[in-house]
């Protein structure tokens, strides 16, 4: 039943790559196309590629799941971020309409930028996470690749996640300056 499927597979790249015009590029570029078609046709060599494709493909939902553990992070991180902004500005302009002297003068200030100074520790703490996993995949992946286990070679990108978070760093580290200079930045 397998040796089918593998065939039946096999008879579709065939076909795909004979449509396509001798080649078969998939969106993640992970065909490989010096393989002789005799390779391809045999079963065994069809079951090592299919294998080597799933380990590759394994390798792939791991980073992405470790950039959606990175979004999650900055989720939080933004959170802790507007909300310590968002508590500065509501009670300094509260306590300096209504509240003369119940309120001490920097507590807005200092419980408002420990909220952002969190959300800034949390962002740092998960993008070293992030890269540290990132790398300690890339550097397996390639081991599998010299091994010959993986045939396609790794496929180096940015990711969105990662740019992101950098960015709000430099967002938090703004309402930070803010909160601590007495500037009305936003």
């Amino acid at each position: 039943m397998l040796l089918l499927l593998a065939r039946g597979h096999v008879a579709l790249l065939t076909a795909r790559r004979q449509h396509l015009g001798g080649s078969l590029y998939s969106c993640s570029q992970w065909a490989n196309h010096n393989r002789p078609m005799a390779d391809a046709m045999d079963p065994d060599a069809a079951s090592v590629e299919l294998s080597s494709n799933r380990t590759a493909m394994s390798f792939e939902r791991t980073i992405m799941s470790t950039d959606r553990t990175l979004m999650s992070a900055a989720r939080t991180s933004i959170s802790l971020i507007g909300f310590g902004f968002t508590i500065f500005q509501f009670f300094h302009a509260l306590s300096e309409k209504f509240l003369d002297s119940r309120l001490p003068p920097e507590a807005p200030r200092r419980f408002g930028g420990s909220l952002i100074l969190l959300g800034m520790i949390l962002l740092v703490m998960a993008l070293w996470f992030h890269r540290r996993e990132v790398l300690a995949l890339r550097t397996r992946r390639q081991h599998l690749f010299e091994l010959g286990l993986i045939h396609q070679p790794a496929i180096h990108r940015t990711s969105a996640a990662v740019s992101i978070s950098i960015l709000l760093f430099i967002v938090g580290a703004l309402a930070m300056w803010s909160v601590a200079s007495h500037a009305s930045l936003f």
